[in-house]
């Protein structure tokens, strides 16, 4: 029987609503963290904690304890056996102290495909993202999120992608964006308003190992029209290619030569970094 961690104990998946549990309290402060297990071992585990822990102070929460964190995962994996999968850590507000739940997800379809995965995106203008004032925080509060993610399913897409007030592409329901032009790579900067992605951050890294011009500017919606390649990154699927957006091919309509390339060198970090030995 899978087991969670709940507030220091582990118990069985069947004992506790794992949904309501990881959830959090709808009207509390929350923050989470998808992770990928390969091997048995997290993959930028340090860069996750780092993360959920200096966004606490921005929702109002006092950070958890490192140490617990890093023994609960650990301990977690132990007993559940896993392997190649998913966790989701959850920090919320409760009752004089903040809260932690961990539990195991499954992979997305696309992460168990040995080439690079394709996507369909599609643009999300029937509002434009407001974040309160506390943007670049991956917080429980995710409506927004679900409304995007629920615009994709209704136009048959994988993935939406939505703009700031400024009308500037921001990123995906569940990605951040990438596009290629002229042999270039640009991204929307955090100061549009998107999560600063681990595997953002880690693909901008390997894309300068690989010499090739990256950018975080700006990008209005009609550069994706022109872009040679499109491609979204996330902490399950890596990187994946979008083939068409908006009902249009992007490129030659098919895997684009840089987001092939680099969806490999991705696994291959994810690989050599989890290995053990």
């Amino acid at each position: 029987m899978k087991q969670i961690y709940l507030d220091g104990r582990f118990i069985r998946q069947a004992v506790a609503s794992t949904s309501a549990a990881a959830a959090g309290p709808k009207q509390s402060a929350g923050l989470f963290e998808t992770m990928r297990v390969r091997h048995g071992r997290v993959y930028l585990f340090d860069r996750h904690l780092e993360r959920l822990l200096a966004s606490c102070p921005v929702v109002g929460l006092k950070a958890p304890a490192r140490r617990e964190l890093v023994a609960a995962v650990k301990e977690l994996i132990r007993r559940n056996g896993l392997q190649d999968g998913a966790l989701r850590l959850v920090a919320s507000a409760g009752r004089g102290r903040t809260g932690v739940c961990i539990t195991e997800r499954p992979l997305p379809v696309e992460a168990s495909l040995e080439d690079t995965p394709v996507f369909s995106a599609v643009l999300y203008d029937r509002e434009q993202a407001g974040f309160s004032g506390v943007p670049c925080v991956k917080t429980i509060h995710r409506d927004f999120y679900c409304r995007v993610g629920s615009f994709a399913a209704s136009q048959k897409a994988d993935e939406a992608f939505f703009l700031n007030a400024s009308f500037e592409l921001v990123e995906g329901s569940r990605t951040n964006v990438f596009c290629v032009r002229q042999g270039d790579v640009l991204t929307p900067p955090l100061e549009s308003g998107c999560l600063p992605g681990i595997t953002r951050a880690r693909v901008l890294e390997l894309l300068a190992g690989m010499k090739v011009r990256c950018y975080e500017t700006a990008i209005g919606p009609e550069w994706l029209y022109g872009a040679e390649e499109i491609f979204v990154t996330n902490a399950l699927i890596g990187v994946a290619a979008v083939t068409r957006y908006n009902g249009r091919p992007v490129g030659p309509d098919c895997r684009g030569p840089l987001a092939g390339h680099l969806a490999k060198v991705y696994q291959n970090d994810v690989e050599n970094a989890c290995r053990i030995g």
